[in-house]
């Protein structure tokens, strides 16, 4: 067998995967791509998101418990120090990243901390924690890849262009609306960060599954349930942040 030629067609598979993610994003990516999404959208959309970004580390986490390879679980260990503890490009972990988005919405932080999620996100993460701690390791971390990757891209105006999105992101939109940079820390690098994520991510998980020889129609598989469930988190975002902003 080649396995660098299985290698370079798992790649381009999961590469597929990120394109078909970006394409069906979900309601919340769309509104937000709009001139109809105001400030008190984003500040709804922090007290729904913060429970997510305070549960990621504990799903990669519990990823990073059943893989393997050495390799993925420092790479693992980074992303989760990073969430954690402090993304070296700003002094800060992603946690705080979504206190400072909200701070610029008017909230405070208490506020932010003391929210209770909608049913329909909370349902959305219950399915997203049980695929991380029940499904095989090497689906769930093709998945993840995908997933962190479509998050650079939607940010991206060349990637988008490359998969014929519209050029503007919602960076764009919400910068409009009057938030700096230092409030959009969120997106400015988690932006970068999503990208080494995810392109590394991509890379490592096509690299190991070649060398287990993992069925590809597995992993898509995998990847097409985890797209199916992000998707449906975003729908309830949407639905989440109309009803706590009282309209569009």
């Amino acid at each position: 067998m080649d396995v660098q030629a299985e290698e370079e067609r798992y790649f381009r598979a999961l590469e597929e995967c990120v394109a078909e993610l970006l394409r069906r994003t979900g309601k919340w990516f769309t509104f937000t791509q709009g001139e109809g999404v105001r400030l008190e959208h984003v500040g709804a959309h922090v007290l729904e998101f913060i429970h997510f970004v305070h549960a990621f580390p504990r799903w990669i986490a519990a990823l990073l418990s059943r893989t393997p390879h050495y390799e993925i679980r420092r790479f693992l260990a980074r992303n989760i120090y990073e969430e954690v503890v402090e993304d070296p490009s700003a002094g800060a972990p992603h946690y705080e990243f979504m206190i400072r988005l909200g701070e610029g919405a008017g909230l405070t932080r208490d506020q932010i901390e003391s929210s209770k999620p909608s049913p329909g996100t909370l349902t959305g993460m219950h399915a997203l924690e049980n695929y991380y701690r029940q499904n095989p390791w090497l689906e769930v971390f093709a998945s993840t890849s995908v997933g962190e990757a479509t998050n650079q891209a939607s940010l991206n105006p060349e990637m988008r262009r490359r998969h014929g999105l519209p050029e503007k992101t919602r960076l764009d939109r919400f910068r409009s609306l009057g938030l700096s940079d230092y409030h959009l820390t969120q997106y400015i690098v988690h932006n970068e960060a999503d990208a080494k994520h995810g392109g590394q991510g991509i890379c490592l998980a096509a690299k190991y599954a070649a060398l287990e020889r993992y069925p590809l129609e597995r992993i898509l598989e995998g990847v097409h349930e985890y797209n199916a469930m992000i998707r449906s988190y975003w729908d309830a975002m949407y639905e989440a942040v109309i009803a706590r902003a009282g309209g569009k």
